[in-house]
């Protein structure tokens, strides 16, 4: 059976803890594997998290900006994690936050653009290299995601394959030349149903105190687009492959 890290990043109350450990393992259904999860905010990461497993994915962030200061001491440790899977050649899955800290640490800059910020369910267009990915196979060349970011890596990193872009950002997509290490701005983990679930539950908490505003907000997130929830899969069928 695989075994598969999850490091997560975010606060100890952070009240997504769980939905995003959930979603995912559903989006791993059925295959043959198992997640372990580590919080690289609550706990510094440590390479010997890698020690007994087969690829890691790092996750999303409710709450924090990888180039921020106040995330300076626990991204460092993370980064030495990353190097250490990057060395071991380890397959690898960054979501957003997980994106940007891999970006980071090929020597991209991470920024926060208000004005490429993105929030619910938009396009992406595939790449040369991404239609010939596995990661995509038979996919259009312009797939629906569910993105919600106001960071961003800022221009491609060197030594990656870039998968997939957009407008807003150039650096949706991309695969680090040589490893099955693959990395993404956007939120396979979620459905657009998931997604909703989550942005309000961030709002407000409560789905009964939700103002209207909050809730047109969410409905940005199309229910049904959801065939980016396939990545995650994909990514472990391709590991799983002789």
């Amino acid at each position: 059976m695989m075994k598969i890290l999850l490091v997560q990043v975010r606060a100890s109350d952070d009240i997504m803890l769980e939905h995003e450990v959930a979603c995912i393992e559903r989006k791993l259904s059925p295959r043959s594997c198992t997640l372990v999860h580590h919080n690289a905010v609550v706990t510094p990461a440590d390479p010997a998290w890698l020690d007994g497993v087969d690829a890691m994915i790092i996750g999303g962030s409710g709450d924090f900006s990888v180039h921020h200061p106040r995330s300076l001491p626990w991204v460092t440790p993370l980064r030495h994690v990353l190097e250490e899977a990057l060395k071991r050649n380890m397959p690898g899955f960054g979501v957003c936050f997980g994106h940007q800290v891999l970006g980071q640490h090929l020597g991209s800059q991470v920024i926060t653009d208000p004005d490429a910020s993105e929030l619910g369910t938009v396009d992406v267009s595939l790449t040369d290299a991404g239609r010939a990915s596995p990661l995509y196979a038979g996919f259009n060349d312009v797939i629906r995601v569910h993105s919600g970011h106001s960071d961003r890596v800022q221009t491609v990193p060197e030594g990656v394959e870039l998968l997939a872009e957009n407008g807003r950002c150039e650096t949706q997509s991309f695969r680090v030349r040589g490893t099955q290490f693959y990395s993404v701005q956007f939120h396979p983990d979620m459905t657009g149903a998931e997604a909703r679930y989550r942005y309000l539950a961030y709002r407000e908490g409560f789905a009964d105190r939700i103002d209207g505003e909050a809730r047109k907000a969410a409905e940005r997130f199309i229910e049904g687009d959801d065939e980016s929830t396939e990545l995650l899969g994909r990514f472990v069928d391709i590991l799983a492959s002789p």
